[in-house]
C-alpha cells in the first residue's frame, strides 16, 4: 500500500513525507526584524527551522524542532499502470477487430 500526496502515489510513507515537506515554501514575515521559517531534513529527520533577520542583516537561529508526523491517504502505486494497461488492451483489441473485419471483407 502506498501513500498519496496530491495526485501522486508514493511507495512508502517516508517518500511521501519527503515529497510533502520538500515542496513546502519557506515562510517569511517582513518587519524591522524579519522572521524566516522553513522545513529542512537534518540527519534523516524533517525539522522546522526558524530564524530572525535583523535590519542590519544579521541572522539569528531561533529554534529548530521536529516537524509533525504526517498521515496520508492510502493508494495503490500500480493503479496508474493498470489503468494504462487496460486502455492499451482496449486499443489493441479495437485494432485487431478492425484488421479482422478488413481481412474478412477483402476475402469475399
Amino acid at each position: 500500500m502506498g501513500s498519496l500526496v496530491g495526485s501522486i502515489c508514493y511507495q512508502s510513507t517516508a517518500e511521501a513525507t519527503d515529497a510533502y515537506y520538500s515542496a513546502k515554501e519557506p515562510s517569511y514575515t517582513a518587519g524591522s526584524t524579519s522572521y524566516l521559517s522553513y522545513f529542512e531534513k537534518i540527519a534523516g529527520t524533517w525539522t522546522i527551522v526558524r530564524k530572525s533577520i535583523a535590519s542590519n542583516g544579521s541572522v539569528t537561529n531561533l529554534t529548530s524542532s521536529t516537524a509533525p508526523t504526517l498521515t496520508f491517504a492510502s493508494c495503490t502505486p500500480e493503479e496508474h499502470f493498470l489503468d494504462g494497461m487496460t486502455i492499451g488492451w482496449g486499443i489493441a483489441t479495437a485494432m485487431i477487430a478492425a484488421y479482422c473485419i478488413k481481412f474478412l471483407w477483402n476475402s469475399k
